[in-house]
């Protein structure tokens, strides 16, 4: 999947890095960044970030996503228009 996104243009590219490292107990694991280049320079901007590390999309996976809170897009007014909405 890597090298599929090596062949986008950079803009494009979703998947940044597989890595794979080795930690106590000599046990293996997968590190899969994915992340386009745009949320990259946002996350960059960002002075509060939200870290999750409860999601379970994929079996036997240990995912988290980070969340950034950027006041430019006035993230308050969008969270009100969505639960008026509900």
């Amino acid at each position: 999947m890597y090298h599929e996104h090596l062949l986008c243009p950079e803009e494009e590219r979703y998947v940044r890095s597989v890595t794979t490292h080795k930690i106590e107990g000599n046990k293996t694991f997968h590190l899969v960044v994915c992340m386009l280049p745009a949320m990259s320079s946002l996350l960059l901007e960002t002075k509060r970030i939200s870290i999750d590390n409860s999601f379970e999309r994929l079996h036997k996976w240990q995912e988290f996503e980070i969340e950034a809170w950027l006041s430019k897009f006035n993230c308050c007014k969008c969270h009100f228009i969505l639960l008026e909405m509900i």
